[in-house]
């Protein structure tokens, strides 16, 4: 007994053969079964976008009903219906980049029960997220290049960084501060031609 191929999508085997396997392929059953089964998957994004770019089905509209039904190559979907698609679509995006809501996360806690508060929410985690990136903005002194380090004496900001590297201890000598000891006990080389 020879081989059989399995079609996974038509859920149908038959003996295989090159032929036989390509002329099921592409079959018009084979190929609605197996975008049927790819549509399952497809993001709120997606769908809505692939409804925007089909025309209106005209016998849908018109209350006869299509007879083509699902396999229709035209849009059967209402305005309400795509603005339903429109919103689920942008709470994916914002669920994809944001993560889900901390409600949702743990279930002590009560999920907003308004827009309003689901908007706030999320605007809250945007902003702690921009200040966790940027930490500046709510600091201004430590922001790079507007301190007052300019109009402070040159004693006063070596002193400063000295008592700052200070800190870590034991220092590498390439970063230990000189001392005045320190430059004239040391020979210096000549530079240059002799």
């Amino acid at each position: 007994m020879g081989r059989r191929y399995y079609c996974y999508y038509c859920n149908t085997s038959f003996p295989y053969s090159r032929e036989g396997r390509l002329k099921h392929c592409s079959g018009h059953v084979h190929a609605r079964l197996r975008a049927r089964h790819y549509e399952q998957y497809e993001t709120a994004r997606q769908r809505y976008h692939t409804q925007l770019s089909k025309e209106k089905c005209r016998k849908h509209q018109s209350s006869q009903g299509c007879p083509f039904g699902d396999e229709c190559i035209y849009s059967h979907m209402t305005h309400e219906q795509l603005e339903m698609l429109r919103l689920a679509a942008q709470d994916e995006a914002v669920l994809e980049e944001y993560g889900p809501l901390p409600c949702q996360l743990t279930s002590s806690l009560t999920c907003p029960s308004t827009s309003e508060e689901a908007d706030s929410l999320i605007l809250s985690i945007r902003r702690r997220r921009i200040l966790q990136k940027y930490p500046f903005i709510t600091e201004p002194q430590k922001r790079l290049g507007t301190s007052d380090d300019h109009m402070q004496p040159q004693s006063q900001t070596k002193s400063s960084k000295m008592a700052e590297l200070s800190q870590y201890q034991p220092l590498p000598p390439s970063l230990m501060p000189y001392t005045l000891d320190n430059l004239l006990s040391e020979p210096l080389p000549e530079w240059g031609w002799q």
